[in-house]
């Protein structure tokens, strides 16, 4: 199973760089910029440092990429390693949801917009899950006290109200 997600998810990652490298291109002019996004009043101050929009947003695709790449080999060896063990196969398939995160474009040519931004949501969702139950069973994989297992509840709970519609959310 992990090799098969991880597989469709560096499919996924590789088939959007260029979409992803576009959408940074592309100049927000809403307050609510994606992160790595350029505004209009940083593509004028661009230009009078004489730096292309180009040149500019290949810096934080390259981080992204760099980030990804490094949680995904460090997923990678923890699942050769450790993958007959339930904490550190969690672990490891944390961390390959966590390069995916990073690395996804916003758009693919195997799926349609729609369903990447789903895709996305959904793996932002169980990267921050994940992440409460990393903290409530770090470092033995066991949840003690026997109450820690209500901060990863929490964490879903928070956020499915940020992810709620209209004044619901948070």
């Amino acid at each position: 199973m992990w090799v098969t997600v991880s597989a469709c998810l560096l499919a996924l990652i590789f088939t959007s760089l260029p979409s992803a490298y576009a959408h940074l291109q592309t100049p927000c002019r809403n307050p609510n910029c994606d992160v790595g996004q350029i505004t209009v009043g940083n593509v004028i101050a661009l230009h009078r440092l004489g730096i292309s929009v180009a040149v500019y947003t290949f810096y934080p695709l390259l981080a992204s990429l760099l980030t990804g790449i490094i949680l995904f080999l460090v997923s990678v060896v923890i699942f050769w390693r450790r993958s007959d063990q339930w904490f550190p196969l969690f672990v490891s398939f944390w961390l390959l949801l966590c390069s995916a995160v990073v690395g996804i474009g916003p758009t693919s040519p195997l799926l349609p917009p729609q369903v990447m931004r789903g895709i996305a949501n959904g793996m932002t969702i169980l990267v921050f899950c994940g992440l409460g139950i990393f903290c409530a069973a770090f470092p033995n994989g066991r949840l003690a006290p026997r109450w820690s297992w209500l901060i990863p509840l929490l964490w879903v709970l928070q956020l499915l109200a940020f992810f709620a519609p209209g004044p619901l959310n948070i």
